[in-house]
């Protein structure tokens, strides 16, 4: 990521401070890896969700797949897209003592 963005992701995310890459980005909720977590990625997921749950093609790559899963129950769906939303929204209304994503996905 270009680096503005690697030192914001490094102060409210410490935890991932040594998985900085575009590909580790991705791997954590931001579907359309456009390096923003926001509810287009939820947008994203509950489209794959309605794809699958009429027996057609996702249409999402391994990676996206990886992003989209939050939960990591091996199943896409509206909980995963919920949490997304809900995730963006926090960050959105927070400035102060942000929780890393782990701790917040325990909620």
């Amino acid at each position: 990521p270009i680096p503005q963005l690697q030192f914001l992701i490094s102060e409210i995310f410490p935890c991932f401070s040594d998985f900085l890459t575009s590909d580790s980005i991705s791997a954590h909720l931001d579907v359309d890896n456009n390096n923003n977590i926001d509810a287009v990625d939820a947008s994203k997921v509950l489209a794959y969700y309605a794809r699958i749950s009429t027996k057609q093609e996702g249409g999402f790559s391994d990676s996206q797949k990886q992003a989209a899963d939050v939960n990591k129950d091996g199943i896409i769906d509206a909980v995963d897209a919920s949490k997304i939303l809900a995730y963006y929204a926090y960050l959105s209304t927070t400035k102060e003592n942000i929780i890393p994503l782990p701790e917040f996905l325990k909620k």
